[in-house]
């Protein structure tokens, strides 16, 4: 791969993440998700044909589910596994050696995994469309709205991995820290509503610390099925925007710097 010394930093940061998009998708495991997603949408669709009384709520809800956690494992895999792969077998260095600098590269590579998750998003997200429009069509203004929120989390998560990713030496050690913050990510924002209510002074402040360190992913549930597809007010929603790309902004912000100051060897 080389890039010329003449290049702008935009065309070095686009060439870069389509090649490296390009070379995702003859990696085998993208190909394994793509059949693992189908398999559990197609679970999906057989468990809403066995209720009776609300076979749309089992499919939404286990759909929307099922996309979230494909999502969740590709970020683990490309924006984690493979990140590390390029410093443990020393690829990285035929990048920076293009001359690319590391703000480039890191910049490529998001780009990469944005046109790859962002890619297998959107296809999922018409399969799914597609369904609901044949069998449940009065669901569809709630999936969309419901599908974009979602993908505010997907984002939001993806510029988390690269952050980890350079924070950590390890894979293993990458993927747990990113395993915790989706645990505590969609736990934190009922914690907080329950601080509300009474609880010690030492929990009080270790809830509100985390809810300035760890992205509160309750945000991006789903609308209720019974729900107007309007309920976000526009307020909300411009709200919810903003803490995406101010918690995105962050994390890429952090994983440039760490990349920056990193000896690689």
């Amino acid at each position: 791969m080389h890039f010329s010394p003449s290049s702008t930093m935009s065309s070095s940061v686009v060439s870069l993440g389509l090649w490296l998009f390009r070379h995702s998708l003859r990696d085998r495991s993208f190909p394994a998700m793509v059949i693992f997603f189908l398999f559990l949408f197609s679970v999906c669709i057989y468990l809403s044909f066995l209720s009776l009384l609300y076979p749309e709520r089992i499919f939404y809800h286990s759909s929307l589910m099922v996309l979230l956690l494909s999502c969740y494992i590709l970020i683990a895999q490309y924006g984690i596994v493979e990140y590390r792969k390029l410093f443990e077998s020393r690829q990285i260095h035929l990048f920076l050696a293009s001359p690319v600098t590391r703000s480039q590269f890191l910049l490529g590579y998001f780009l990469s995994l944005l046109l790859l998750i962002g890619g297998f998003y959107l296809l999922a997200s018409l399969v799914l469309s597609v369904w609901v429009v044949i069998i449940y069509t009065y669901v569809l203004p709630k999936l969309w709205v419901s599908l974009l929120f979602q993908f505010g989390a997907v984002l939001l998560l993806l510029c988390c991995a690269l952050f980890l990713a350079n924070l950590f030496q390890s894979s293993t050690a990458g993927i747990f820290a990113f395993v915790s913050i989706v645990i505590m990510g969609n736990l934190i924002g009922d914690a907080y509503r329950e601080v509300a209510h009474g609880a010690s002074p030492i929990m009080t402040a270790v809830i509100y610390a985390l809810v300035y360190v760890v992205p509160m992913l309750d945000h991006f549930r789903p609308i209720p099925i019974m729900g107007s597809p309007h309920s976000y007010s526009i307020l909300e929603g411009t709200v919810l925007v903003f803490y995406t790309a101010g918690f995105s902004l962050i994390f890429l912000l952090l994983a440039s710097l760490l990349l920056l100051r990193k000896s690689i060897e």
